[in-house]
Formats: C-alpha cells, structure tokens, sequence
C-alpha cells in the first residue's frame, strides 16, 4: 500500500511502502514514516477481530471466576447447597449426589463435605463450566494477544490458534451452564 508522506529533513512528499505483515527485522529511517521511530511500527496492537476476541475472553473469564470463586467460598464455608455441588462436580440428578455425598441436612439442605471430596468428583462439564488453571489460560492467552510486541516475534498464525482454542473452550463453558440451567 503506497502513502503519501512527508520525507524527514525534505519538503518533498515521497511514496513509503508500508510492509503488510511487520517484520521482526529492524526498518530503516527511510521508510520510517515521519515523526516514528523505525521500531514503532513493529509493535501495534492486535486485528480487530484478535482484539474482540481477547477482550470477549477476558470477559468471560472474569465471570467464571467470580461464579466459582463463590461456589468454592460456600463450600470452605460449610454452606455447599445442591446447587453449588452441581456447579462444581458437574452432577445433576439429585439422588445422584446423595450417593456421592451423603444426604444433607434436614433443616438447611446443606451437604457437608470438604474441597477435597468435591475436587475428587468433578467431571467433564464442571471443568467445562469452570476450572481455575483452564480459565487462566484462557485469560493469559488473552492478554498475551493485546501485547502490541507479538508481531516482532513473528507469532502471529499460532496466537491465532491459541486464541480460537480459548475462545473454543469458553463457548462451550458456557453450553455447558445454559444446559445445566435447562436441566435443572
């Protein structure tokens, strides 16, 4: 793509070619566009739709973390209702977690039961509905694709990948808590 831009030092306007994918390699001040240092223009922000991307999954993944962060809180708390245990093992069926768990108490409906024996039975869909190494991740991939410095390594094509299999994970998070939500 041909501009028309101000030759430093010259009055005279000259045609800069502008590389369509930035190079790690460094631009010489002649092509540097007037007023920028060459190595500025290797380090721009991510594509619109990288950036939505980024921003969508950091968003997502703030509310996974509170929604679990509070499940967990109530059961450190020793107020884990049949609801919270859904959310953390991923077990619908009622009578289901009475097996696993033990019948909760008359007055409350609380289960008693520790963060080990929860973690222990956790399946697919709980990791699904949210786990904390998963969803930081997700949240470091993100933040890794609004760094303006990862055109210079020259990464682009596998921040790509890595951010469709973020973006991947989290859709299906949160499938899984609307078809969580419908069972219920």
């Amino acid at each position: 793509m041909l501009l028309r831009e101000w030759a430093v030092g010259s009055r005279l306007s000259r045609p800069v070619r502008h590389p369509e994918h930035y190079s790690p390699l460094p631009i010489p001040y002649s092509l540097a566009p007037a007023g920028r240092d060459p190595y500025i223009l290797s380090m721009m922000i991510a594509d619109f739709p990288q950036f939505a991307a980024a921003c969508a999954i950091l968003f997502s993944v703030v509310i996974r973390w509170l929604r679990a962060g509070a499940s967990w809180d109530a059961v450190e708390e020793g107020r884990a209702t049949a609801q919270t245990l859904r959310d953390l093992t991923g077990i619908l069926p009622y009578d289901r977690l009475q097996e696993v768990f033990g019948a909760p108490r008359l007055q409350d409906g609380i289960f008693n039961v520790t963060r080990h024996e929860v973690l222990r039975q956790r399946t697919a869909p709980a990791y699904l509905i949210g786990d904390r190494w998963l969803d930081g991740g997700s949240a470091l991939i993100a933040i890794a694709a609004l760094l303006p410095i990862w055109p210079i390594w020259g990464t682009r094509w596998w921040l790509d990948i890595l951010i469709t299999l973020a973006s991947l994970y989290q859709v299906a998070g949160w499938v899984a808590i609307m078809q969580m939500m419908k069972r219920r």
